[in-house]
């Protein structure tokens, strides 16, 4: 709507050979209630863009009205611990993994302070959210399935995932880059 009305009144302002000015922004965003140009029509983009249906289509989609924790479900915010099949913490996984860690160990000072001073400590003990790791990798080696998952591959972290993390050396991998190879040239023949 913005870039509607700049539109609008570039438009106008090039017929009367005038410019658009820095000072012509609360023009663009609240019509021409705050300008002098009566000739041009432009649209109260603020009232649309902030009326109350929009804000609160808005809210609702964060989990502000009605009240929710939908927030929490977003992947910026919602983090977890990866634990490998040794019991070990991966750090590489999340990137918030290590301040998670620095978080439970306060949480657990605090508690321990709290139990120690005769208060019920254990009741504001809180977790990350931990994720158990698979054990080995999400294909077979040496089968046809691997194999076109590895054709499909376009970024180093899905050969990891699907790998289980081994190197690309393997049969499978050069028997999947063989095989795009081919298909390839058969498109091409096709045409």
């Amino acid at each position: 709507m913005y870039r509607k009305n700049l539109k609008n009144l570039v438009e106008f302002r090039d017929s009367i050979k005038l410019t658009v000015q820095q000072s012509d922004i609360p023009l663009l965003v609240f019509d021409k209630r705050f300008g002098w140009d009566e000739d041009v029509v432009l649209e109260h983009a603020f009232d649309k863009a902030f009326s109350v249906d929009k804000s609160k289509d808005a809210w609702s989609k964060i989990g502000i009205s009605p009240f929710t924790r939908k927030c929490l479900e977003d992947s910026k915010v919602s983090h977890e611990l990866v634990m490998l099949p040794d019991g070990t913490i991966d750090l590489d996984t999340d990137p918030a993994t290590v301040p998670l860690i620095a978080g439970e160990e306060k949480n657990t000072t605090a508690v321990g302070i709290l139990n120690a001073g005769g208060f019920q400590g254990d009741v504001f003990k809180k977790l990350a959210t931990q994720n158990f790791t698979r054990k080995g990798p999400i294909t077979e080696p040496n089968t046809r399935a691997r194999q076109d998952d590895l054709a499909s591959i376009k970024y180093a972290g899905q050969h990891f995932y699907l790998t289980n993390g081994s190197t690309v050396t393997g049969d499978d991998y050069f028997i999947s880059e063989e095989r795009k190879r081919r298909e390839a040239d058969i498109l091409m023949d096709l045409e």
